[in-house]
């Protein structure tokens, strides 16, 4: 209490009425050096008192500082503790336990994944047979044979895990890492599957189909002894691929939980080939050629489709000490194109004075002149995906995950529309059509398409 007229306290209060401009000054300095260089105020260990203000006697007693255990607690749960503010991500940590604490903030990360996937498969029809010798070679390898047996084709090709590779990359706009762009790219070899068979393995090898001019069972020999020999190999490529590029944001973001909103561009390509060559040598005139004339066939079905479209999704990531749980799921919608070859070639090297002449001819056996050819079609699309990746934290900037994802499309076509067995043989090569035009052109249809699998996959920060 100050009393009236007494010079001591007047002097006091002319002195702190001095003071008190400084200490307004020096306050907004200090401010602005906190906000402005907050790597220097966050420097020293978590609870270790800040340095002296030059203060009044009066206003220094009047500063009370919080216990060392709030600030470590407020710093802790601000995520400042230990590193600059602008190199830390302040939601992380919830507890000074938690590994996310020490995490690096920085601007670009990049994420190898190694895959192991599964992919739906298509139906072949029975592209190879063989028969037991004493079968009438007029007869021997056809499918309504009681001693037929197919050896490639007749089935589904599916059911096997295939290696692949995703590349992750992304860079955040600020350190704060509240919105940044990304970019995936994936790549699966599906069925990559190469069947060869020779006449030493089987004494008799044929390629089945069925006659349109009769409507009956027929097939072609490549070997039967004493009368052809040389072998076949059938070749199935099955190839996923895919990328796509978005722009993230942080919709909810705690200590424990993030949520993004992802926005952006997908493309997608499904890769499907089937190629059948099959070579026979004459070694009797009674197989329809002169001895020594060797016949090579080759019949190509590719069906390939891309898709492209606009993708929206969300990402979520839980945290619980050094483990944290990612949850995506994405849909892209657009179109598709579909486009397909069906090629088809035959080469036969007669022999004249010792020496083999070829002539070339268009047309195999299963892709022949009348439904040769190429064309292009277009469909709407949707590409959708669904992933959940475990997270285990190895340091302040690296992550390990083990993961599955789950990968649908709709509005495919596959190869196997492609191929028609039903053919006229009088258009084989050398031969020239008689009658029905059979294979006729593809009747193609669309269908669904999955993938699905394992990953494995390793994130650094930089």
């Amino acid at each position: 209490m100050e009393v009236p007229g007494d010079p001591t306290l007047r002097s006091s209060r002319q002195a702190n009425s001095c003071l008190t401009p400084l200490w307004r000054v020096g306050l907004m300095m200090g401010l602005f050096m906190l906000t402005g260089n907050l790597g220097t105020a966050t420097e020293r260990e978590v609870g270790e008192p800040a340095p002296a203000t030059m203060l009044s006697p009066r206003k220094q007693r009047a500063v009370v500082p919080p216990p060392p255990s709030a600030v470590s607690r407020k710093l802790v749960s601000s995520g400042i503790a230990g590193l600059p503010m602008n190199r830390r991500l302040r939601r992380l940590g919830p507890c000074s336990g938690a590994c996310e604490v020490n995490w690096y903030a920085g601007r670009l990360w990049i994420r190898p994944e190694y895959l192991a996937w599964d992919m739906k498969g298509f139906a072949l029809p029975a592209l190879l047979t063989t028969g037991s010798a004493t079968t009438d070679p007029s007869v021997a390898g056809q499918l309504d044979q009681p001693d037929t047996v197919t050896l490639f084709g007749g089935g589904s090709l599916a059911g096997r895990l295939r290696s692949g590779g995703r590349l992750n990359a992304g860079f955040w706009c600020t350190p704060r890492q509240f919105q940044g762009f990304e970019l995936n790219y994936f790549g699966v070899q599906g069925y990559d599957t190469s069947y060869q068979v020779d006449s030493d393995e089987f004494a008799v090898l044929a390629r089945p189909f069925q006659n349109a001019t009769n409507s009956q069972a027929d097939a072609q020999l490549i070997a039967y002894p004493n009368l052809l020999d040389d072998d076949a190999v059938v070749r199935v490529d099955v190839e996923l691929a895919g990328t796509d590029i978005f722009f993230r944001k942080a919709m909810v973001w705690t200590p424990s939980v993030r949520i993004d909103f992802l926005s952006g561009y997908r493309y997608g390509r499904l890769r499907d080939e089937v190629h059948i060559n099959s070579s026979s040598t004459s070694l009797d005139a009674a197989s329809g050629e002169p001895v020594d004339t060797m016949v090579d066939q080759q019949d190509h079905f590719r069906m390939v489709n891309n898709f492209h479209g606009g993708e929206v999704g969300l990402l979520g990531r839980w945290w619980h000490g050094c483990w944290s749980c990612q949850i995506l799921a994405k849909v892209a919608v657009g179109g598709v194109q579909s486009r397909y070859a069906i090629r088809g070639n035959t080469t036969i090297s007669e022999q004249i004075d010792g020496v083999p002449v070829p002539t070339d001819y268009e047309g195999g056996l299963l892709a022949l002149p009348t439904n040769m050819g190429s064309d292009t079609l277009y469909d709407t699309s949707v590409l959708s995906e669904f992933g959940i990746r475990l997270e285990y934290q190895l340091g302040t900037n690296m992550r390990i995950a083990l993961g599955y994802t789950l990968l649908g499309w709709t509005n495919v076509m596959r190869v196997s529309s492609l191929i028609d067995t039903e053919i006229n043989p009088t258009q084989i090569p050398p031969g020239s059509l008689v009658g029905v035009a059979a294979p006729a052109a593809p009747s193609l249809h669309r269908t669904g398409f999955w993938a699905q699998g394992l990953n494995a996959s390793w994130e650094y920060q930089f």
